[in-house]
C-alpha cells in the first residue's frame, strides 16, 4: 500500500516536471537573495520584504505545475507516441490527468487570493500569465517559434519576479548583471523549446502539430538554434566587458565555453535530447553567477 502511494507521488511528480520547477523557485530565490543582500532600497506593498518572499513564489510554483499538467492533457496522444513522460508510458490515463488539473487549479486560485493581499494587481498579473500558459497548451505550441518565445518569455518574467514585486534598482552594476542574466535565461529557455520541437517531431508529425521543424526541416531548424546559440554567446561576451576580473572569468566558463559546446552539438550530432541535457546543465552552473557576482562586488 505504501509502495503505491509513494508510485504515485513520485508520478504527479515527474508529471509536473518537479525539478524544473524546483530549479525555478531557486533562481527566484537566488535573484531575490542578490538584491536583498546588495541593500537596495526596498519597496513592498506590505511593508515588510521578507513577508513577501513566500506569498509570489507558490503562485508561480503552481501556475507552471498546472500549465506542465495541461500541456499533457493536449499532448497526451504525441506523448505516447513519443514514449515521453509517464502518460506517453501508459502509467496514467488522461482523465487521472484531468482530475490532477481540476486540483492544482484549486491551489493556483488560492494562492492567488492569498496573494493579492501583499502584491498589487496580482489577479492580473496571474491571470494573463494563466491564460498565456493555457493559449500556449491549447493553440500556440504548434505556431512555428511564436510558442517557444512565449515559453522563454515567461520564465524570464517568473525569474524576475522578486524585482517586478519587491524593488526598484539603483544600483549601477546590478542594473546589467540583472538585464544580463536575465537575457540569457530567456535565450537559453528558448534554445531548449527549439531542441524539445526537434525532439518531439515523430509525435507532432502525427497529431498535426506544425512546429518549426514540421514547417522548415529538423535541418533548417537546427542553423536557426545554432544561429541563436552562436549570437547568444556573442552577447555573453560582449555582457562580461560590464564586470571586474573574477565574474569576467566565470562568465567565460559557465557560458560561454558552454555555448561553444552546444553549438559543436548542433553541428555534429542529431542527439537532441542529450543536447537539451547539455543546455539543462547549463542553466544550472550559470546560476553560480549570481552568487560570484555578489562576492566579487
Amino acid at each position: 500500500m505504501n509502495g503505491e502511494i509513494i508510485n504515485r507521488i513520485s508520478l504527479f511528480l515527474r508529471l509536473i516536471r518537479i525539478d524544473n520547477l524546483l530549479f525555478l523557485s531557486y533562481l527566484q530565490f537566488s535573484i531575490y537573495w542578490l538584491v536583498y543582500k546588495q541593500q537596495i532600497s526596498g519597496i513592498s506593498h506590505s511593508g515588510n520584504l521578507n513577508d513577501i518572499f513566500p506569498i509570489w513564489i507558490f503562485p508561480t510554483f503552481f501556475i507552471m505545475a498546472l500549465g506542465n499538467l495541461i500541456n499533457d492533457f493536449f499532448d497526451f496522444k504525441g506523448d505516447i507516441i513519443n514514449n515521453k513522460r509517464p502518460s506517453g508510458k501508459g502509467e496514467i490515463s488522461k482523465k487521472e490527468i484531468l482530475t490532477l488539473v481540476y486540483i492544482l487549479s484549486g491551489l493556483v486560485i488560492t494562492s492567488i487570493v492569498i496573494s493579492q493581499n501583499y502584491i498589487p494587481r496580482a489577479f492580473e498579473i496571474y491571470g494573463i500569465i494563466s491564460i498565456c500558459i493555457f493559449a500556449y497548451s491549447k493553440w500556440l505550441k504548434c505556431i512555428p517559434l511564436l510558442g517557444n518565445l512565449l515559453i522563454a518569455l515567461l520564465c524570464s518574467i517568473a525569474v524576475l519576479f522578486p524585482i517586478m514585486f519587491t524593488y526598484e534598482i539603483y544600483s549601477s552594476s546590478l542594473q546589467p548583471f540583472i538585464a544580463g542574466f536575465i537575457y540569457f535565461v530567456f535565450i537559453i529557455t528558448l534554445i531548449r523549446e527549439i531542441v524539445k520541437d526537434l525532439e518531439d517531431m515523430k509525435g507532432d508529425k502525427a497529431t498535426h502539430c506544425k512546429t518549426l521543424p514540421i514547417r522548415i526541416g529538423e535541418k533548417t531548424t537546427k542553423i536557426i538554434a545554432l544561429i541563436i546559440t552562436v549570437s547568444s554567446l556573442i552577447m555573453a561576451t560582449f555582457w562580461a566587458t560590464f564586470f571586474e576580473m573574477p565574474l569576467v572569468v566565470s562568465i567565460f566558463i559557465l557560458t560561454v565555453l558552454p555555448l561553444i559546446y552546444v553549438s559543436f552539438q548542433f553541428s555534429q550530432s542529431n542527439n537532441f535530447f542529450e543536447i537539451s541535457r547539455t543546455l539543462k546543465m547549463i542553466m544550472l552552473s550559470s546560476s553560480l553567477l549570481i552568487f560570484i557576482f555578489h562576492y566579487s562586488s
